[in-house]
């Protein structure tokens, strides 16, 4: 049985999902399948081609701004499974008034209805499958860039 926050959740998703888009050559995915394949294949073409030209000291500097953002203490608090503990810090330390992923809910509405249990499983289930979430339903900071280093996790290096 699902929770009010998940169904207003779903609902708001819904409403705001994408319904098609219109490839290069004039095609149109119209498939929430489709449409997961041509974004993911739209960006990982422009994060991954180097396009004009070369610059042989290119992998060495995208290889120095990857240190830069995710250091080995990073990597072992992305690492750490999620506990009740860092939800609720996490929480806590939400600035106010804004919505701090795409189902628009506040830091104030989400700790108002704070219902731990529902938020770890919520977050425990992104973790053990993105790919069985449309969106992330709560943007929980764990570390600096901690949401872009998730996608390229899940999209990129696997």
């Amino acid at each position: 049985m699902e929770t009010s926050i998940q169904l207003v959740t779903k609902l708001r998703n819904a409403f705001n999902a994408v319904k098609y888009i219109i490839r290069h050559d004039g095609s149109r995915a119209d498939t929430s399948r489709d449409i997961h394949e041509y974004v993911v294949d739209f960006f990982r073409d422009m994060l991954v081609t180097v396009r004009g030209q070369f610059c042989p000291e290119l992998p060495d500097f995208l290889i120095d701004i990857q240190l830069q953002h995710c250091n080995e203490a990073h990597k072992v608090i992305l690492a750490a499974p999620v506990t009740k503990k860092i939800v609720k810090s996490s929480l806590d330390h939400m600035l106010s008034s804004k919505a701090h992923g795409p189902d628009g809910m506040t830091a104030e509405f989400i700790k108002a209805s704070w219902t731990e249990s529902e938020l770890i499983q919520i977050k425990s289930k992104f973790d053990l499958s993105p790919q069985a979430l449309p969106i992330r339903y709560l943007d929980l900071p764990l570390c600096q860039n901690a949401y872009l280093l998730e996608i390229a996790t899940h999209y990129w290096f696997r």
